[in-house]
């Protein structure tokens, strides 16, 4: 968790409403990655303020979902058309467990043919779910598709034709995706760029069902993106410098230390390596030869054979 500095917090509120996410939405992304007073005040304030948002609000119709939880990733995929819009219809694709979505433009085209070529588009990401999930309208349940699911092994599970109700996670999806592409595309955005802002929030924010980013519940990681950078990184140097000398020296290995190279004279001690803890050391040797070992970083050090930190 990162406190944003106020000279930055106008940039981050920003970052947090680039798919016009409402107010909870934000605030579910803002608690992985950043903090400072009143944030959940001025995430309110914003998300209100603007003006698209203000004018294309829609309400939350409840939606029942009867299917149960599937037990693995990608094991049960909910699909359905959406459109004509946006000049198109558009395949619309969620994980039941990770609530990942996908989104596919068809042109105009619902074809069995198409849709085939899509899912193995797909399928060649992903791999085959075991279930899929849409209404049993066309193409849906052509002979082409009965082929198509034998092929892969899955199973084809129906809900009612025309009745996105029974298809509650896909009617999640379709209700987001037009309201999200409604407001990014009436700010002038082009509609690949609609689409793809739309994903990525999708993706990434986390998902009220299970409280994490929908990819990094399917893809079992941390997603790196905008927000990432606020992140403190590691000193690369010390964990170089770490990996270096646990990569040559091993415990108990006799070697060669240089004394201080500031002297004249260039003696070399016979010592071995012994792991001790992550502390500066000083090593023990005659008042006319002081020599500091430092093992902070490094989580080894080198000390004079029989002589004891």
């Amino acid at each position: 968790m990162v406190v944003i500095p106020q000279s930055l917090r106008a940039q981050v509120l920003e970052i947090l409403h680039d798919a016009h996410n409402g107010p909870v939405k934000m605030k579910q992304t803002a608690r992985t990655y950043c903090w400072w007073p009143g944030i959940f005040k001025e995430i309110e304030q914003y998300a209100h303020k603007c003006q698209v948002c203000n004018q294309m609000a829609m309400n939350p119709k409840e939606t029942h979902n009867p299917w149960p939880e599937p037990e693995h990733n990608w094991q049960q995929l909910h699909m359905d058309f959406a459109g004509p819009c946006y000049g198109e219809k558009w395949l619309l694709i969620a994980d039941a467990k990770s609530k990942y979505p996908i989104v596919k433009p068809m042109k105009h085209d619902t074809s069995a043919k198409a849709l085939i070529k899509v899912l193995d588009e797909i399928f060649d990401y992903f791999g085959a779910p075991e279930t899929l999930v849409s209404d049993n309208g066309p193409p849906f349940t052509s002979y082409e598709m009965k082929i198509f699911y034998e092929k892969y092994g899955i199973q084809h599970m129906t809900t009612a034709p025309y009745h996105p109700a029974s298809n509650g996670l896909a009617e999640r999806l379709v209700r987001s995706f037009k309201e999200s592409m409604n407001k990014s595309m009436a700010t002038g955005m082009s509609k690949e760029q609609s689409l793809r802002t739309f994903l990525r929030s999708y993706r990434w924010t986390p998902h009220s069902f299970h409280g994490k980013a929908p990819a990094e519940v399917l893809l079992q990681r941390e997603i790196r993106h905008t927000l990432s950078l606020l992140k403190p990184r590691p000193e690369k140097e010390h964990a170089d410098e770490q990996e270096h000398v646990q990569g040559h020296m091993h415990p108990n290995e006799p070697i060669q230390v240089h004394m201080n190279p500031n002297e004249h004279r260039q003696q070399q001690h016979p010592v071995q390596v012994t792991p001790i803890a992550r502390r500066p050391v000083r090593e023990r040797r005659p008042a006319r030869d002081p020599y500091y070992i430092h093992g902070a970083e490094l989580g080894e050090a080198l000390t004079q054979a029989g002589v004891t930190p």
